[in-house]
């Protein structure tokens, strides 16, 4: 005979969800370890939680879909994702992105005191292949010298804002180590 659980006992002994609460548990203790001064950081972390969650959903899909062996349902998501990948993944791409986010427009020359780091020429070609993607905007200012300006779009906000969580990777890396 079959014993029904009801679903309060059935999540409770879900394999599932004791993964959620240890992971819950896990982002409680990392938020005790980071200092007082990075309070204003606390929020972007939680957060991080509801984003692995909705990513393990993600793969838990890409894992009961994929029966065969060839993996194509995961190679053909990967062409889809590529273009976007190599825009992304562009010498020094993120480093203009996080600048310009954070201010109304730069000139050339600003980024390049901002970035000194950086290849004028790399620059140029940067900023070039950023405003081909619609990520940032081109200003040419007249007047004697012409000047050009940069700034972010609204598209290039948008994906600062979900490299948010990156930020706070690199920033909070250390807490995130496990023993």
């Amino acid at each position: 005979m079959v014993s029904k659980m009801s679903k309060k006992e059935s999540k409770q002994k879900s394999p599932q969800n004791q993964d959620e609460k240890s992971t819950i548990e896990e982002f409680h203790q990392i938020l005790e370890k980071i200092p007082p001064k990075f309070a204003t950081w606390r929020p972007m972390i939680v957060k991080m939680l509801e984003m692995q969650k909705a990513v393990n959903s993600c793969m838990q899909l890409h894992i009961s879909d994929n029966h065969d062996h060839e993996n194509t349902h995961l190679q053909d998501e990967l062409k889809e994702l590529r273009p976007g990948l190599e825009i992304l993944q562009g010498k020094y791409t993120l480093d203009i992105i996080f600048l310009l986010n954070g201010m109304s427009f730069q000139y050339f020359n600003q980024i390049k005191e901002n970035l000194p780091y950086i290849n004028p020429g790399t620059l140029s070609k940067r900023l070039k292949e950023l405003e081909k993607h619609k990520i940032i905007q081109r200003m040419v200012h007249e007047g004697s010298p012409i000047r050009v300006s940069y700034s972010i779009t609204q598209y290039g906000k948008g994906i600062f804002q979900l490299l948010l969580p990156v930020v706070v990777f690199i920033r909070f890396h250390n807490y995130f180590k496990t023993n």
